[in-house]
C-alpha cells in the first residue's frame, strides 16, 4: 500500500512540477503579449512622428518659399530701380542725338557734305557767262533805266577761278562735351546687357511666381469697396462656382450685420435723444465697432478661405465661430434686459417698452427688430448649406484627422 501511496505521491509531484512549468509558460507569453501590444503603441508612435516630421517638412518648405517671395520682392524693387535708370539712360541717348544735330548745324565745318556743296555753290557762280549771249548782266544797267558808268560792252572773258571756303571763326563761348562714336557704341553695347540682364530677372521672376501660385501661396490684394479698397474679396474669379451662390449670400448675411448695428445706432441714438440716457448710445457705438471687424475677421474670412482652398479646419473653425454669430443675432431680436444695458439693442423687449412712452421711437426699435430677424433667417440658411456641403464633400473626416495630428503636435 505504501508503495501503491508512494507513486500517486510521486506522480502527483510530477504534475505539480509540470503544472508549474506551464504556469510559467503562460506568464512568460503574458509578457510576451505585453511586449507586442508595446511595440505596436511604438510602431502607431513611429507612424504619428514620421507623420509629424512631414509636416515639418512641409512648413520648412513653406517658409523657404516665404524666404524666396522676400527675395523676390526685392529683386522686384531693383528691377524698377533699373528700369527707371534704362528710361534715364534713353533721355540721355536722345539728348546727345539733338546735341549731335545742333553740332552738324551750327559747325559746318564738320559736316564734309554741307563743304561740299557751299564749295560747288561758289564754284558755278565764278563760272557763270557775264555779258552779252545769254541774260542781262547786273553790271550793265539798273532798274531804274540809268546807265551804268562801269559797263563795258565787250565781251569779258570768264576767268576761271575757285574760291576757298573761308576759314572757321574761332569759337570762344567754350565747348560742349559729345561722346565720340566709340563712347556712344560702348554705352549701347551696355544698356543691351541691362536690358538682357532685366530680361533675365524678368523670366526668372515670372517662373517664381508660377512656382508660388502651384504651391498654393496667394498674395492677396485689397480690391473692395473700390472706391476705398479695406479687403481682399473676389469670389467670381476665386470661389468654385459650383459654391459661389453660398459665397455670396454669406457676404449677404456679412453686409446685413453691418446693416443691422448701424440701424441699432439710429434707433438708439433717437431713444438717447427722447431721454435714455448716453449708456446705452455708447454701447451701441460699442457694438458696431466691435462686431463689424469682428464678423469678418472671425467667421467671413476664414469661410472665404476655407471655400477657395477646402480646408476642413477652417470650415471647422467657421462653424465654430458662426455658432455665436446666430447666437448674438438671435439674441439681439429679443434683447432681455441681461447681459447687455437695458436698451442699447433693437430688440423686441425694448421695442414694447419704448413704444408706450414715444410711438417714434418704437417704431424705430420695431424695425431693428425686424433687421435682426432677417439677419438670423438668413445666417441660419447659409450655416446649413455650408454644413451639408462640408458633410457631402467627406471634409468631416479630414477634420477629425488633422485635428488628431495637431493635437499631437501640440502634445509633442
Amino acid at each position: 500500500m505504501w508503495r501503491i501511496g508512494y507513486i500517486h505521491l510521486m506522480a502527483m509531484d510530477r504534475l505539480a512540477n509540470e503544472l508549474m512549468a506551464m504556469e510559467q509558460v503562460v506568464m512568460e507569453l503574458m509578457a510576451m503579449e505585453q511586449m507586442v501590444m508595446e511595440l505596436m503603441a511604438m510602431e502607431q508612435m513611429v507612424m504619428e512622428l514620421m507623420a509629424m516630421e512631414q509636416v515639418v517638412m512641409e512648413l520648412m518648405g513653406m517658409e523657404q518659399m516665404v524666404m524666396e517671395l522676400m527675395a523676390m520682392e526685392q529683386m522686384v524693387m531693383e528691377l524698377m530701380a533699373m528700369e527707371q535708370m534704362v528710361m534715364e539712360l534713353m533721355a540721355m541717348e536722345q539728348v546727345v542725338m539733338e546735341l549731335m544735330g545742333m553740332r552738324l548745324l551750327f559747325f559746318p565745318q564738320h559736316n564734309p557734305l554741307l563743304l561740299a556743296r557751299i564749295e560747288f555753290h561758289f564754284v558755278s557762280l565764278s563760272q557763270s557767262p557775264v555779258g552779252s549771249g545769254g541774260a542781262m548782266s547786273p553790271y550793265q544797267s539798273f532798274d531804274d533805266g540809268e546807265v551804268n558808268p562801269f559797263a563795258n560792252h565787250a565781251t569779258v572773258p570768264a576767268a576761271p577761278s575757285k574760291l576757298s571756303p573761308l576759314p572757321p571763326e574761332p569759337y570762344d563761348r567754350g565747348t560742349i562735351p559729345l561722346d565720340s562714336g566709340k563712347d556712344l557704341k560702348a554705352k549701347e553695347k551696355e544698356l543691351q546687357a541691362k536690358e538682357a540682364e532685366l530680361r533675365r530677372r524678368e523670366q526668372e521672376l515670372k517662373r517664381k511666381e508660377d512656382a508660388m501660385a502651384q504651391a498654393g501661396i496667394v498674395i492677396e490684394e485689397k480690391n473692395w469697396p473700390p472706391f476705398f479698397p479695406l479687403i481682399h474679396h473676389d469670389i467670381s474669379n476665386e470661389i468654385p462656382i459650383h459654391l459661389q451662390r453660398i459665397q455670396y449670400v454669406a457676404f449677404t448675411s456679412l453686409l446685413g450685420l453691418v446693416v443691422c448695428l448701424l440701424w441699432n445706432i439710429v434707433a438708439v441714438t433717437t431713444a438717447w435723444i427722447k431721454g435714455e440716457g448716453p449708456t446705452i448710445w455708447f454701447l451701441a457705438i460699442i457694438y458696431f465697432i466691435s462686431g463689424v471687424p469682428g464678423a469678418y475677421v472671425m467667421w467671413y474670412r476664414p469661410l472665404y478661405r476655407a471655400m477657395r482652398t477646402d480646408s476642413a479646419l477652417k470650415f471647422g473653425w467657421f462653424f465654430f465661430t458662426y455658432l455665436f454669430h446666430i447666437g448674438f443675432c438671435v439674441f439681439a431680436a429679443v434683447a432681455p434686459p441681461i447681459i447687455f444695458k437695458g436698451k442699447s439693442l433693437t430688440g423686441i423687449l425694448p421695442a414694447i417698452d419704448v413704444l408706450s412712452g414715444n410711438i417714434l421711437v418704437g417704431i424705430f426699435y420695431f424695425i431693428g427688430f425686424a433687421f435682426f430677424c432677417l439677419e438670423s433667417l438668413v445666417s441660419i440658411w447659409v450655416i446649413q448649406q455650408v454644413y451639408m456641403y462640408f458633410r457631402g464633400s467627406g471634409k468631416a473626416a479630414e477634420m477629425k484627422q488633422e485635428a488628431t495630428r495637431r493635437a499631437m503636435m501640440a502634445a509633442l
